[in-house]
């Protein structure tokens, strides 16, 4: 465990556990970090998935140049890489939350015409995950107001997490009665 951040073995973690950790974290999609990814995740050496953050968002996008395949982005974006415990691929050391990924399947997405590929969806194994101390709350789960996670939202758009509100959810045994009264 590095200093400052906790370390999961998802392996020897419980899943009921691991839920809401990765529940409170995971906004609308995550942003990967190179460009290539449908062709480095299917490489068998692993990858690794870093939530942005707002105050490096632009670092990040700097990845997103469209520079040649070999070119590395890590040369010009001012991030920092820090090693990962089970996968080849470094990690972002900037972002509060990393996952450690083996991939299960790279399904290509394509238009049932012509055939074009026009995304990959990659689902993956969480083998590890790497969470900074200072944006969990008491119980252990994300602080979204200290984590300011950006959701990459299309074209050229991302988004911030605004004001947060906690709302219960209704459990059935307290609205049962009400509920049937209704319909």
């Amino acid at each position: 465990e590095e200093r400052g951040w906790k370390v999961i073995n998802t392996e020897e973690e419980d899943t009921a556990r691991l839920y809401p950790l990765t529940n409170s974290v995971i906004v609308p999609r995550p942003i990967a970090f190179v460009k290539d990814t449908p062709t480095n995740v299917r490489n068998g050496f692993g990858f690794a998935i870093n939530i942005i953050s707002e105050p490096f968002v632009k670092n990040a996008n700097v990845a997103s140049i469209n520079a040649p395949s070999k070119f590395d982005e890590w040369t010009i974006n001012g991030l920092t890489k820090a090693p990962s415990i089970h996968v080849k691929a470094p990690r972002v050391k900037e972002s509060a939350f990393n996952m450690e990924c083996e991939l299960f399947q790279a399904i290509d997405i394509t238009l049932p015409v012509s055939g074009q590929i026009t995304t990959t969806m990659i689902l993956a194994y969480i083998k590890y995950i790497h969470v900074h101390n200072n944006v969990l709350n008491e119980r252990g789960v994300v602080d979204i107001t200290k984590y300011k996670p950006i959701a990459r939202l299309g074209d050229i758009s991302y988004g911030r997490v605004g004001d947060v509100f906690r709302l219960a959810r209704p459990v059935w045994d307290r609205e049962k009665e009400r509920i049937e009264s209704v319909l």
